[in-house]
């Protein structure tokens, strides 16, 4: 987890590598507001609903097969040579749950 104001880790938890890291990942309670970037092996679907239902946020590749509605893009341009280019354009996600 970063801390946004000083650029720095705010928690390591450090094991001997006999358990899978999003296991232990689950059993530990984020502050509000806490932003995660996990890779595509921590994709719970169950999980990400906790983390939303406790105000935190999480950034993570999407996998092939996940439903989603994009509700917001966000345009990063590059304005060199006087031609507008996206550089960069992250979206805001509705993750449509399976029935």
């Amino acid at each position: 987890m970063l801390d946004y104001e000083g650029c720095m880790p705010s928690f390591v938890h450090i094991t001997d590598g006999k358990q899978h890291e999003s296991k232990i990942a689950k059993t530990i309670s984020f502050p509000k507001g806490s932003v995660l970037v996990v890779d595509r092996g921590y994709v719970d679907y169950a999980w990400m609903n906790v983390l939303d239902s406790n105000q935190c946020f999480f950034v993570t590749r999407s996998k092939s097969n996940m439903k989603y509605t994009v509700t917001l893009t966000f345009f990063f341009l590059d304005w060199r040579n006087y031609m507008p280019k996206i550089i960069c354009a992250p979206q805001l996600l509705v993750i449509i749950p399976k029935i």
